[in-house]
């Protein structure tokens, strides 16, 4: 028994996914799946009722949008935490700042104008043209500028265009993940886990990029083809 648990213990959490999957598909006997990973037919029924567990999480009804997801206790240790946490990142969170600003002086030299009204037009762009801020700042640039305004205007749009935010990866990833945590009363690590390993062998039903279509962020790093994602779930054998 104490041989079996070691061997618990020492299971890769990839092979523990496997062997869940490996009973649930009932491909072998439970005893079969205990004796050929040197664990307990205990450890195997844990497994499998953590995968039932996650598949039963993914597939539960939609939640309403009044229903209370989580709930967040906030102590001063924590506050302290994201504090410092936020003060070591600082130069990487802003990194996009001075990468806009080296943009900016050059748009200022480029078109012989005073750098402040080269900032004074990033700022405008950030304005919604319905605002009466922005016309009135468009209209007190303008006189400022006069016949430089338009070209200028162009520079800065497209230097802010071309100046990646440094939240844009995480707003990216974050519309992915939305859709899936909707219906979601809490987010339990087996389901994280299923998801993540949907999204990883999911092909991509299109893309910008031709040598992206048809084939899964796994194909795409690892160069080999693999079945299915619910086929690799042990769920038949499915064609992509």
């Amino acid at each position: 028994m104490d041989r079996c648990a070691g061997a618990a213990a020492r299971l890769p959490g990839g092979d523990r996914k496997d062997l869940a999957i490996q009973a649930l598909a009932r491909s072998e006997t439970v005893s079969d799946l205990a004796t050929r990973h040197g664990v307990s037919r205990k450890f195997v029924y844990q497994q499998t009722h953590k995968a039932v567990a996650a598949l039963d999480d993914a597939f539960s009804p939609a939640l309403p949008d009044s229903e209370v997801l989580f709930e967040l206790t906030v102590t001063k240790a924590w506050l302290r935490q994201v504090i410092v946490g936020l003060q070591n990142q600082r130069d990487a969170l802003l990194a996009f700042t001075g990468v806009l600003d080296d943009k900016l002086a050059a748009t200022a030299q480029a078109h012989a104008i005073a750098e402040p009204l080269v900032r004074d037009a990033c700022m405008l762009h950030r304005l919604p043209s319905t605002s009466p801020a922005y016309w009135q700042g468009w209209n007190r640039l303008r006189a400022q500028i006069e016949a430089k305004f338009h070209a200028l205007c162009t520079a800065v749009s497209r230097a802010m265009a071309d100046t990646p935010r440094s939240s844009s990866l995480v707003e990216n990833l974050n519309s992915r993940l939305r859709t899936y945590f909707t219906m979601r009363n809490h987010l339990s690590n087996s389901y994280l886990d299923l998801l993540r390993f949907f999204l990883n062998h999911r092909r991509f039903m299109r893309s910008r990029r031709a040598e992206r279509h048809g084939k899964s962020p796994r194909e795409l790093m690892t160069s080999s083809g693999h079945p299915h994602w619910l086929t690799l779930l042990g769920l038949g054998p499915l064609q992509p």
